[in-house]
């Protein structure tokens, strides 16, 4: 187990791969450099999700940088221990198949949203992902991550004014609420509708 800081780097993109991370408590940033030096966010993970392991089996280097977006602890396992697991239960390969499959997928999903609906559509997909992945507090509206906007804009593939504008218009139209960088989602059901149908 360890701890990493807020803004601290786990492992850096194009390093070798000797553990396979799971978050015990905390959220760390996926990051991918682009074409021009653009950073984008690929993902925000949190408690009981795991990293490392697809750049491990692909036997290739980290695909991506992972920092800690706030105080985060991870179980960190040698990659040499995690196959003895494998050989020993065979259970275990089929439980990070599965949820590799299930990632696949939801990643199939966002680039479709991402390269095909526009602004609007997109920041509601993002905030209805942000919903599943993280839950909302005990009031039932609020999320249980803080995203800055520059977050908000590079997890839906638009500029951090777009991303400004797109949720002020929200707002104003009581499909969410902003406090800082909390977030309330006021209407889930038209969130849905405007990720399904845009508008």
């Amino acid at each position: 187990m360890r701890t990493y800081s807020k803004g601290e780097v786990v492992i850096d993109q194009g390093h070798p791969v000797q553990h396979i991370y799971i978050l015990l408590s905390g959220k760390v940033k996926v990051v991918r450099n682009g074409i021009s030096g653009q950073v984008h966010i690929a993902r925000i993970l949190g408690p009981k999700q795991f990293f490392g392991i697809r750049s491990f089996l692909a036997g290739m280097p980290m695909m991506a940088k992972v920092t800690a977006y706030e105080e985060t602890v991870l179980l960190e396992t040698p990659t040499g221990t995690l196959m003895e697991l494998f050989e020993g239960n065979p259970r275990l390969g089929i439980f990070f198949l599965e949820r590799l499959s299930i990632d696949i997928h939801h990643s199939e999903e966002r680039i479709l949203s991402l390269t095909q609906k526009h602004l609007r559509g997109r920041l509601a997909d993002t905030l209805i992902m942000l919903v599943g992945q993280y839950g909302l507090a005990a009031d039932g509206v609020t999320l249980n991550i803080c995203p800055t906007r520059a977050d908000l804009a590079s997890l839906s593939n638009m500029t951090t004014h777009n991303a400004i504008r797109t949720l002020s218009s929200f707002a104003r139209e009581q499909i969410v609420a902003t406090t800082g960088r909390q977030i309330k989602i006021v209407n889930l059901r038209q969130l849905q509708h405007i990720s399904e149908y845009g508008g």
